[in-house]
């Protein structure tokens, strides 16, 4: 789900997801602060309620270039990503994602005790 936030005349995109799979943040939600920026802030709430707070990161996986100018991206089609959470119980969530287009994604998860967890977007 995409929500759009906007205040004053800046607007952001914030993307919700869920985290799926068996271990401590199976039936977690996740935040994603800004999903048309290249990095910024997110948020996951485990099923215990505990809030873990981290970042994200993101690069192009497939760009198209626009004819008129050699070497200027014109968008990017679908996004790669990767965002670390860390609890304030020392729980760590580290996942990897690809988006399409601040569109849906998907991707996995792993956490220090070697859990692995799906993600969708």
């Amino acid at each position: 789900m995409v929500l759009v936030l906007c205040v004053a005349t800046s607007c952001a995109e914030t993307q919700s997801g869920t985290i799926a799979g068996r271990g401590p943040a199976a039936g977690g939600k996740l935040v994603i602060a800004d999903v048309t920026a290249k990095y910024g802030s997110a948020e996951v709430t485990l099923p215990s309620g505990e809030r873990c707070a981290g970042e994200f990161n993101t690069v192009a996986d497939h760009v198209t270039w626009d004819d008129d100018r050699l070497h200027w991206v014109d968008s990017e089609d679908s996004r790669l990503g990767m965002l670390v959470v860390s609890c304030p119980s020392g729980y760590v969530l580290r996942c990897d994602f690809s988006q399409v287009s601040e569109g849906p994604g998907h991707g996995a998860c792993r956490d220090p005790s070697g859990a692995r967890y799906t993600l969708a977007l």
